[in-house]
Formats: C-alpha cells, structure tokens, sequence
C-alpha cells in the first residue's frame, strides 16, 4: 500500500473535460445565461440529455421538489 506521500508525488493525469462540459462551464460564468441557452447546449449532447431527462423522471426528482 502507498504512502500518503507518494500518492502525492505521483503524476496524475486528468482526463481532459468533454466540449459540452466547457460549453455548460462557460455559460454559466455570465450572470445572464437563461434557462433555454443551457437546455440548448445539453440537448445537443444526446447522452448528456438522456441523462438528465433520467434524473429528471425519477422518483428522487418528484419528491424531492
């Protein structure tokens, strides 16, 4: 088992953000990002849609609102 310390002084490598990640990101930098922009940008993400509209249909969702 690794030390804390070498766990530390190890090279991590992250993986780089998908685009609609920074897309999202950079939106909603600006206090003036509505609603409809950010559904634009996830929905042209089909992946990224299906899961939102997932969690969005879930029963956590509907009681939780």
């Amino acid at each position: 088992m690794k030390s804390i310390e070498e766990i530390l002084n190890d090279d991590v490598r992250l993986p780089s953000l998908p685009a609609i990640a920074l897309r999202i990101m950079d939106a909603v930098k600006t206090d003036e990002v509505s609603l409809s922009e950010l559904a634009k940008i996830v929905s042209s993400d089909p992946a990224l849609a299906a899961g939102v509209l997932k969690i969005s249909n879930s029963s956590f969702c509907s009681t939780h609102l």
